[in-house]
C-alpha cells in the first residue's frame, strides 16, 4: 500500500471521520515524515489529501493553503497526476469561496492536462464542475453541454459512482428552464444511484434539491421539509458542514413560507453562522435572503430593501439566489412605495459586504 492510501486508510471509509481535522493533520504529519526529502510528488499528493479533507468539512481558507502548497510541489516534480488532483480540488475551494473567475482558471488547466495525457476520467471530472460553473453565471446552454459530454464519458467509462452530480447540475438546468417534472426525475435517478454507490454526501446534497423543488416548484410544503429533514440528519452526522448550511438555509426560506418566523429566525440564523464560518460567500447570500424574506413579512420592509441591494448587486450571487431575491423583492413593491424601496436598495448596495453579515449574525444572536 502507498502513502497516499495508507493516510486514507487511517481515516476510515465513515465520510464523518473526515470531519475529525486533528486527526487528519496527525496522519499527515506521521505520512509525511516517512517519505524521503525529495519526494515532492508524494508530499503534494499527502497536501492534497489533507486539502480534501478540508473540502469536505468545509475549511475552505486551509483548503486552499494546503492545496496551493501541493500544486506548487507537484509542479516542481513535473508529475500530471498530482497537479491535477491538486487543481481539481482547488476550484472545489474557490469556487465555494465565491471565486468563479479563479475557479474556472484552474478547471480550464484541469481540462487541458487531462487531454494532452488521455486521462479520460479527469477531463469527465472537469467539464462536469464547468458545467456547474456556468449555470452558476447563469450560461445555461454551455451547462448543458459540459454536462451531456461529461456525463458520457462517465457512461463510457462505466462510472457510475460521478454520475449523481451531473444528474444533480442536469436537475437545476431543467428547474431553471422550467422543466419541473424532469428536475424530480434527475433527482430521485441521483438519489437511487448514490444510495446504490453508497455516497452520502451526495444522497444529502440531492435530497436538499429534492427537497428544493418541491419547495419552490410544486408547492408541496410538507413534502419539502421531509426531504430537507432527513438531508440536514444525514449531512450532520457524517460531518458535511457545507450541505448543512444549505440545507438550513432552505428550510430558513420555507418556514417564512410557512408563517413559522420563530423557527425561520432560528434556521436562518444556525445558516448564516455557519455560512460565514466556513466562509461560503454564495451559501451566505443565499442565507441573506431568506433573512430578507423574513424581514418583508415582519414588517421591516426598509432593512429588507437595504438587505437585497447589497445581495443582488453582489458578484457571487447565483442564479437561483437572485430569482429568489427577485420574489422578495416583488413582494416588498406590492407594501413599500417604489422610490423608497430604490434609495434603500442604492444604500444597501454600497454596505461592505464581510462588515454588514457581521453585524446582522452578531443581531441575530442577541435576538435569539
Amino acid at each position: 500500500m502507498c502513502i497516499r492510501d495508507s493516510f486514507l486508510a487511517a481515516l476510515g471509509d465513515n465520510p464523518g471521520a473526515l470531519a475529525v481535522l486533528q486527526e487528519a493533520d496527525d496522519v499527515y504529519e506521521k505520512a509525511s515524515a516517512l517519505l524521503p526529502g525529495d519526494n515532492l510528488a508524494e508530499q503534494a499528493t499527502l497536501l492534497a489529501c489533507l486539502g480534501a479533507c478540508y473540502n469536505r468539512t468545509g475549511d475552505y481558507a486551509q483548503a486552499v493553503h494546503h492545496l496551493e502548497t501541493a500544486l506548487m510541489l507537484a509542479r516542481q516534480a513535473r508529475d500530471p497526476r498530482a497537479e491535477t488532483e491538486a487543481l481539481t480540488l482547488l476550484a472545489q475551494a474557490t469556487s465555494e469561496r465565491g471565486n468563479y473567475e479563479m475557479a474556472q482558471r484552474y478547471l480550464d488547466e484541469v481540462l487541458t492536462l487531462a487531454r494532452t495525457h488521455g486521462d479520460r476520467t479527469n477531463e469527465a471530472a472537469a467539464l462536469s464542475m464547468l458545467g456547474s460553473l456556468a449555470w452558476r453565471w447563469g450560461d445555461l446552454a454551455r451547462a448543458a453541454a459540459c454536462c451531456q459530454e461529461s456525463l458520457a464519458i462517465y457512461q463510457e467509462l462505466g462510472n457510475r459512482q460521478r454520475i449523481p452530480r451531473l444528474l444533480n447540475v442536469l436537475g437545476i438546468l431543467a428547474i431553471l428552464q422550467g422543466e419541473y417534472a424532469q428536475a424530480v426525475q434527475h433527482y430521485e435517478e441521483s438519489v437511487s444511484v448514490a444510495r446504490e454507490a453508497n455516497d452520502r454526501q451526495a444522497v444529502a446534497d440531492m435530497l436538499n434539491n429534492l427537497g428544493y423543488i418541491h419547495h419552490h416548484y410544486t408547492g408541496d410544503a410538507g413534502q419539502a421539509r421531509r426531504y430537507y429533514q432527513e438531508s440536514l440528519s444525514i449531512s450532520r452526522e457524517i460531518g458535511h458542514r457545507h450541505g448543512a448550511t444549505s440545507t438550513l438555509s432552505n428550510l430558513g426560506h420555507l418556514y417564512v413560507l410557512m408563517g413559522d418566523y420563530a423557527l425561520a429566525w432560528q434556521h436562518l440564523r444556525e445558516a448564516l453562522s455557519e455560512a460565514t464560518a466556513i466562509e461560503s460567500v454564495p451559501l451566505t447570500l443565499d442565507a441573506l435572503v431568506g433573512v430578507a424574506s423574513l424581514w418583508a413579512e415582519t414588517g421591516e420592509l426598509e432593512k429588507a430593501a437595504r438587505l437585497l441591494g447589497l445581495i443582488v448587486n453582489h458578484p457571487a450571487t447565483e442564479v437561483d439566489t437572485a430569482q429568489a431575491a427577485e420574489k422578495v423583492l416583488a413582494r416588498l413593491r406590492q407594501r413599500f412605495p417604489a422610490a423608497q424601496i430604490e434609495m434603500a436598495m442604492e444604500s444597501g448596495r454600497a454596505l461592505d459586504f464581510h462588515t454588514a453579515v457581521t453585524d446582522i449574525v452578531h443581531s441575530m444572536r442577541e435576538e435569539g
